[in-house]
């Protein structure tokens, strides 16, 4: 009796170790950082990151101002973002650019962006979102045109958001 006493303290003993060291781990991981490169890899990510640590006024700053409705200031592209929620979900999570093509007129990144959704005590549900982004070249560097996911519709419109 009192061997098996002793087995069970050690499972129950390990099983809380691990659950130390689970928690550890994921404490002690570094903060995603902005990338220092001015690649079209490098800006989506920037402005992908920017949108999840609500930086509007950064975020901004990756826009083209060639688009048609190009929001008038980064306060305006704030208020399209909080407005459009549903086109933007910037969950905290792992970013990471899966795949880019670049040609002399412009160039497209493919993001994946994964977060973690606690269901109870034990359950969490990985969900995965993939994006592509269209930059150009332009004054000043790489500037976002298009995209699927982060992206506001009336942004293409003569009209703008207004």
């Amino acid at each position: 009796m009192l061997r098996t006493d002793r087995f069970l303290v050690a499972i129950v003993a390990g099983a809380l170790l691990l659950v130390v060291v689970a928690f550890a781990v994921t404490l002690t991981r570094p903060a995603p950082s902005y990338r220092e490169g001015a690649e079209p890899a490098d800006i989506a990510y920037n402005y992908v990151l920017a949108l999840q640590r609500k930086d509007y006024p950064r975020a901004y700053g990756y826009l083209s101002p060639s688009l048609k409705g190009y929001p008038d200031s980064a306060d305006a592209f704030a208020a399209d973002v909080q407005q459009n929620l549903w086109s933007f979900q910037p969950q905290a999570g792992t970013l990471q650019v899966e795949k880019t093509e670049a040609l002399t007129e412009q160039a497209q990144v493919w993001l994946r962006t994964t977060s973690f959704q606690q269901g109870g005590l034990l359950d969490s549900s990985p969900s995965t979102r993939t994006s592509t982004m269209t930059l150009r070249p332009e004054t000043g560097g790489w500037k976002i045109i298009s995209a699927d996911s982060y992206w506001v519709w009336c942004w293409d419109s003569e009209d703008g958001c207004s």
